[in-house]
């Protein structure tokens, strides 16, 4: 309360010797901080003070007009009429004195020079935080303080709080009754197709059919089928054929439908070829990881590893050895692991006799390569048992590169067709 009215005396001071200095000529009026003011805002309420009172609105004039807006106002405090006092004894009446006679108006005083900026105010804070629950407010609440910023430090620290108010959260309402169904939602995005499911248990057997004609068509008509018995069947259908258990061997009725069955069996010269399939022969060579120096002209790729053959005896580290009659597929390819220059070729020899080559070719003019070269080359051939195939790289000019042994880039590979 103290602070409150030296705060609006040194304002009232401030005005007092602006409007009533004395001096000479003014000098330019220097440019004033906001000031504090405060204004009374009516009479106290009862509870606050029961003799009477005030209501003291205070806060900083930002906008300096002199005058304490109602957006300026920081806080409020009451400022209380003391108990009256007891009652006097009455004073003797005076005589009543003479009336004087009017004085002349002086002249008006010169205007005083403007007054020293005056102390600048300081400043009201108010500061919230959580009221837990508890004796105060059961269900929480926000604790509020107020108090002026004595250390003007921005904060309102423990010793400035000069009034503290809580606010209580109000008890839980009762629940509500529950509204109506919201209208139905759009369908989603059909999911996912989901996992097979298991195997569901095999279903009862049917009953038995009586046993069909073999050789009785839909229509009843005799039809051509495969009779396996160690006698000759009595069917005289063209095309039925008949697996003699007796011998072991396959044979067809080559007669017309309705004369005499003439039963020919197959490899016993038959009027057809009878195919099988030929003997799988394939291989799979590869460096194994080790380069091979290179002599120039005429280097023959050395296969260190050997992936898989189908016929052990028939690679080696120089190539392929045909074990079989066959139209085979070959391919080949190598990389070298330096740069090239120039003119270079890769190609696959049977029996020593160049059958298929790749060139790979720098013009002389281009003068440097960006980098290693990785050359292919692929053929089919005829082959007869003991046929060779290798495969060779040659160097037309320039230094010799050694071959890369990466089991990913020099490898060697074919199969028999038929």
């Amino acid at each position: 309360m103290h602070r409150i009215l030296s705060m609006t005396t040194a304002v009232l001071s401030s005005a007092l010797l602006t409007s009533c200095g004395v001096g000479t000529a003014p000098s330019a009026p220097a440019p004033q901080p906001p000031s504090a003011m405060a204004r009374m805002a009516g009479p106290a309420l009862l509870d606050d003070c029961p003799h009477g009172g005030y209501e003291l609105e205070y806060g900083i004039d930002s906008n300096l007009n002199n005058v304490l807006d109602d957006g300026e106002v920081n806080g409020k405090e009451s400022i209380c009429d003391g108990a009256p006092g007891a009652k006097g004894d009455p004073g003797e009446k005076g005589a009543a004195g003479e009336k004087g006679a009017t004085g002349s108006t002086g002249d008006p005083g010169e205007k005083g020079s403007v007054g020293a900026d005056g102390t600048p105010g300081l400043n009201a804070l108010v500061v919230t935080a959580d009221e837990p629950a508890g004796g105060t407010c059961p269900g929480g609440g926000v604790r509020v303080n107020s108090g002026v910023d004595t250390n003007s430090d921005g904060a309102l620290d423990a010793g400035e709080v000069n009034h503290t108010h809580t606010v209580c959260h109000g008890a839980t309402g009762d629940k509500g009754d529950d509204g109506l169904n919201g209208t139905d939602g759009k369908d989603g995005d059909k999911g996912e197709k989901g996992d097979t499911g298991l195997k569901g248990a095999d279903g009862k057997d049917g009953e038995k059919g009586d046993p069909g004609d073999p050789f009785a068509s839909k229509d009843g008509a005799e039809v051509a089928a495969i009779q396996v018995k160690a006698t000759e069947p009595s069917s005289i259908i063209q095309g039925t054929m008949w697996y003699d258990t007796s011998t072991g061997t396959l044979k067809i009725n080559t007669a017309v439908t309705g004369d005499p069955a003439v039963w020919v069996g197959f490899g016993a010269g038959a009027p057809w070829d009878v195919y099988s399939a030929p003997e799988p022969i394939a291989f799979h060579l590869n460096k194994g990881g080790t380069d091979q120096p290179s002599a120039g002209k005429n280097t023959k790729v050395q296969w260190e590893n050997i992936v898989f053959a189908t016929h052990s005896g028939s690679v080696d580290a120089s190539g392929f050895t045909a074990p079989d009659y066959g139209t085979y597929y070959f391919y080949a390819n190598v990389q070298y692991s330096q740069i090239a220059l120039y003119d270079n070729y890769i190609a696959i020899r049977k029996n020593g006799q160049d059958v298929a080559i790749t060139n790979y070719f720098i013009s002389y003019d281009d003068g440097f390569n960006t980098g290693a070269p990785g050359m292919t080359v692929a053929t089919t051939l005829q082959l007869e048992p003991g046929d060779q195939i290798d495969v060779l790289v040659q160097e037309e000019s320039g230094d010799p590169l050694p071959i890369n042994g990466h089991t990913s880039f020099t490898y060697f590979t074919g199969w028999r067709l038929y």
